[in-house]
């Protein structure tokens, strides 16, 4: 299952122009249409399916980590086919509306962290009602291996257009 092409295609489908003014609500839309594709590429679900959640909160005792993506695509732990609650995780977004270059710093140290902590191995950082990438002009700080995909949408004509910037993050050396 190619989880970047449903993303990329869920993200088409966004179209109510009343949610390009509204973080959550665009959130939100964006976990249904991502539920609903990845339902029809997976027609019979088991507990090894990916899950979306939405605001998942990272706890410190359990994760090492005190964060709350705005979206997570993983198996869930609890379900008890994942050893660790490292393994099994595969795409982590966080969204920002209008995001400037703070923000967008923000959301991408947010993102390598998460992703060498917890072996996720794509995080993906959605600039809402924008044109705009960050990502090209950004150094990474963490050495892991994990990949790095900024995806700015805005509504052209009723029709969302897309713009993705990709890093890969190969394990490099710091100092």
């Amino acid at each position: 299952m190619d989880l970047m092409r449903i993303l990329l295609e869920a993200i088409g489908l966004v179209r109510e122009p009343s949610l390009f003014r509204d973080e959550r609500g665009y959130q939100g839309e964006l976990k249904s249409k991502i539920d609903r594709l990845i339902d029809t590429k997976v027609p019979l679900a088991d507990f090894s399916t990916p899950l979306v959640q939405e605001e998942y909160q990272k706890r410190a005792e359990r994760h090492g980590i005190t964060l709350r993506p705005d979206l997570i695509i993983h198996v869930p732990f609890e379900r008890g086919v994942s050893p660790t609650r490292k393994n099994d995780n595969y795409m982590v977004i966080l969204l920002k509306r209008s995001a400037g270059w703070a923000k967008a710093k923000e959301n991408f140290s947010n993102l390598e962290i998460i992703c060498s902590g917890l072996n996720y191995p794509v995080g993906i950082s959605i600039n809402v009602a924008s044109s705009k990438l960050w990502l090209p002009k950004l150094t990474p700080k963490i050495p892991s291996c994990f990949t790095l995909h900024e995806i700015a949408v805005k509504l052209v004509n009723g029709t969302p257009s897309l713009k993705v910037a990709s890093r890969q993050q190969v394990n490099r050396k710091i100092g």
